[in-house]
């Protein structure tokens, strides 16, 4: 307690900040003297004597609402403890100027939620987002979809302090130019999300903004956006070449290809990287991207006075803990050669893998089974509709026992038979630090779902959940299945159940080419 108090408040605020526990926090200053606290902190220790403020609302972060700004005391307490935050969350508050009162002035604002037409009609919404960009830092902003986007993208340039911008929403051609110049004009956004629901395109203009954004970028998603052929290369160079990218998402098309296409390598820093729903044109060119992006987990990395930097490359490893390779059909690529490159160069980084609905077959699942135990601290693994029959789904299985970080295997959706259904008991009774796996929508027969049955049976002192249902079993065959996991007391760890109007289905190429 002596230390307590020749301690100064800032330092009793430097040490609240390393407490995540919001319940610990407050336990610890209703022990504290009170001029140990500070204003800020003895702010927000009356906050939360009041009593009507959930402490989760309070620490480690500060969300406001209506509610909490409902007296004058109440406010005052809000703005001095507001000090304590570089933003606060912000639901169902849309009076600017309460706000400006209600808060520190080095405070910024993050809006969980947009304004509806009910909170600020539309008459009101030019000049409500006028005044709260002059009068307020805002962080982040939802695009209230009730109004027109050319509303909020002409704001936009005075948000100078919006760090994440997303954007659902069909956007005019003049629309998206408005978007892509307040991107390459911004300083502050390093997070967007856009998923145009009608299709938009990069222009050079629009390229050449985006590319300016990309020097702050950290995180980027983007989906109903598409890209010239002549455009393509200079799209992937600019992303590579991002220096603070650590999340990349590309979905539905051009944008993906241009990138496994003309990557020359992987940026070092890049963490989450997900390209889905690319259509090739054909297999050569398929074979041919594949190829070029497996080589770019290898390939040193490239400066920007554009000399190689193989120490880099051998003295830093890629950082990519998540990697998402799927809907892309690569069942007519030999994809072995690509797994044990990307395998490799993500030995000891890669944590979640999914590549699902690519078709890859019995060859692909061999080859990513040789490849799995490479992978050393990989968690999840994803192969949904890839496909895969008893022979490589027994070598995925039976990989399994080298991969002593593995918790989830998701295989639903793939023609894995009685012979399957063997290897996967056989690991689930071995497997201790297995936590999840999917085998629902699979050939496994009765036989084989009573056989993993008894296999959960016995491991009781360390459960796994499992989902082993299918529309291969008989309604006869389904209650023996039922019966016997009530039995072996493993009903409430396993799922059988299954729906004919479940979207995600097991269907060969062969016939849904004929469905075409």
């Amino acid at each position: 307690m002596v230390c307590c108090r020749i301690l100064a408040p800032e330092f009793i605020e430097a040490i609240a900040a390393y407490i995540s526990s919001a319940d610990v926090l407050f336990a610890w200053l209703q022990v504290l003297p009170p001029d140990a606290l500070g204003r800020p902190l003895e702010s927000l220790l009356a906050l939360h004597a009041v009593g009507d403020t959930p402490t989760s609302r309070l620490w480690p972060h500060f969300v406001l609402n209506r509610p909490a700004l409902s007296s004058h005391d109440k406010i005052a307490c809000v703005r001095h403890a507001s000090a304590l935050f570089p933003f606060v969350y912000v639901s169902s508050v849309w009076d600017v100027s309460l706000l400006r009162r209600a808060l520190h002035p080095h405070t910024a604002v993050s809006f969980t939620n947009p304004p509806s037409t009910d909170d600020v009609t539309p008459e009101r919404i030019e000049s409500w987002l006028d005044g709260l960009a002059t009068a307020i830092p805002v962080v982040f902003l939802p695009h209230p979809r009730a109004f027109p986007p050319r509303v909020y993208l002409d704001v936009l340039p005075r948000l100078v302090h919006l760090q994440s911008l997303q954007l659902q929403v069909a956007l005019q051609p003049a629309e998206q130019d408005l978007l892509m110049d307040a991107l390459g004009a911004s300083t502050s956004i390093a997070s967007l999300t856009l998923n145009l629901s009608s299709l938009g395109e990069f222009t050079r203009r629009r390229l050449d903004a985006f590319t300016q954004w990309l020097k702050q970028g950290k995180t980027l998603d983007l989906r109903g956006l598409s890209i010239s052929d002549t455009l393509a290369p200079c799209f992937a160079r600019a992303v590579i070449q991002a220096p603070a990218l650590s999340t990349l998402i590309l979905r539905d098309g051009s944008l993906a290809l241009a990138l496994l296409a003309h990557a020359t390598h992987i940026p070092a820093q890049l963490i989450h990287l997900t390209l889905a729903g690319t259509t090739f044109p054909s297999a050569d060119a398929a074979s041919a991207a594949m190829s070029n992006f497996s080589h770019a987990f290898v390939r040193p990395r490239t400066n920007t006075s554009g000399a190689s930097d193989s120490f880099f490359a051998l003295s830093g490893p890629l950082s990519v803990t998540e990697l998402n390779l799927n809907d892309m059909d690569l069942g007519g690529v030999n994809v072995a050669p690509h797994l044990t490159h990307m395998a490799v160069c993500t030995a000891h980084s890669l944590m979640e893998l999914d590549m699902s609905d690519n078709w890859i077959g019995d060859a692909g699942a061999l080859a990513l089974a040789a490849a799995l135990p490479s992978l050393h601290v990989l968690r999840t693994v994803t192969l949904s509709r890839n496909e895969i029959e008893d022979a490589g789904g027994r070598a995925l299985l039976a990989a399994i026992p080298a991969c002593p970080s593995l918790e989830t295997v998701v295989l639903g959706s793939n023609e894995i038979g009685r012979a399957g259904a063997n290897v996967a008991a056989d690991v689930v009774s071995r497997c201790l630090h297995l936590r999840y796996m999917e085998l629902p929508d699979n050939p496994l027969t009765k036989d084989g779902v009573v056989a993993i049955l008894h296999a959960l049976a016995a491991r009781r002192d360390m459960p796994m959940a499992m989902e082993l249902g299918g529309p291969d079993l008989t309604s006869e065959e389904h209650g023996e299945c039922v019966r016997c996991a009530r039995t072996l007391g493993v009903y409430g760890d396993v799922s059988l159940s299954w729906s004919y109007m479940n979207p995600i289905r097991r269907v060969p190429r062969s016939r849904l080419a004929l469905s075409m």
